[in-house]
């Protein structure tokens, strides 16, 4: 598929370039790039992934407006990019893509330079000038919705090399498993379980019982007291007749004189 050797970089390469693109604009007289950039000439970015050193070409993922994705693929020793759209547009939208996709070539060479590729590919001019860029126009269609090819083409290259047991351990090393924190009483919680003793809670318990009791008393007698006018007035207009009883105490009051 691949004759020649290349490296297959991933979205975060195409978002980190395009992010510290204005970055490069308004200081690229002094700009240089950092290792997140420069680690993937090294090779030590996307895992797995090898040197741009030893490579011919690299294969780069472009993304237009968040919408719409592209493959560059850019001859490192020509200075050269060749940019595929899988759903080929008018003149204008090609214009657009290519202005979109310029980032590369100008922070290419100072990526180039930073990440020490020049000094390992002597044959190279190692100049900051700008690579070339070309749109492929008779690059692989996407027509009625099916797989993108050149992203089919990327996928299969990036499975070639896809090692299930490296990737686990990598994503282990970044995230490891820590023990979960115990729970913390608060000083006043501790010193409190502390000082109380089996004694001085049972006798809580009791305390806590009596004033239960006591609410049930107050809540009776009240309750008594709300329902004996309205039984009296009910007895003297004859509407609850024999009920009276179930007002009534043990003790009958028209026995109270009796005695």
């Amino acid at each position: 598929m691949f004759t020649n050797t290349c490296a297959i970089l991933d979205v975060l390469f195409w978002s980190s370039i395009k992010g510290r693109y204005p970055i490069w604009r308004a200081s690229r007289s002094t700009y240089s790039c950092d290792a997140t950039l420069c680690n993937y000439v090294r090779g030590r970015s996307p895992k797995p992934s090898m040197s741009w050193r030893i490579c011919d070409y690299v294969y780069i993922p472009v993304n237009n407006g968040g919408a719409h994705w592209l493959a560059a693929c850019v001859d490192l020793k020509a200075r050269h990019i060749d940019l595929y759209d899988p759903n080929m547009g008018n003149k204008y939208v090609q214009n657009r893509e290519l202005k979109n996709a310029e980032c590369l070539t100008y922070m290419l060479p100072y990526l180039l330079r930073d990440g020490g590729y020049y000094g390992k590919n002597p044959d190279v001019s190692p100049t900051l000038d700008p690579f070339t860029m070309t749109m492929i126009k008779d690059a692989p269609r996407q027509d009625n919705g099916e797989q993108d090819i050149i992203h089919r083409i990327h996928s299969v290259k990036w499975w070639d090399k896809w090692n299930s047991d490296r990737t686990q351990k990598m994503v282990m090393d970044e995230f490891p498993n820590s023990p979960p924190k115990p729970i913390k009483s608060s000083s006043s919680q501790t010193s409190s379980k502390s000082t109380r003793s089996k004694k001085d809670m049972l006798a809580h318990i009791q305390k806590l019982i009596e004033e239960v009791d006591q609410l049930s008393d107050d809540s009776e007698t009240s309750d008594e007291a709300s329902s004996q006018p309205i039984a009296e007035s009910s007895k003297s207009q004859g509407v609850f007749g024999t009920r009276w009883a179930d007002y009534q105490d043990s003790q009958d009051p028209y026995d109270l004189g009796s005695d």
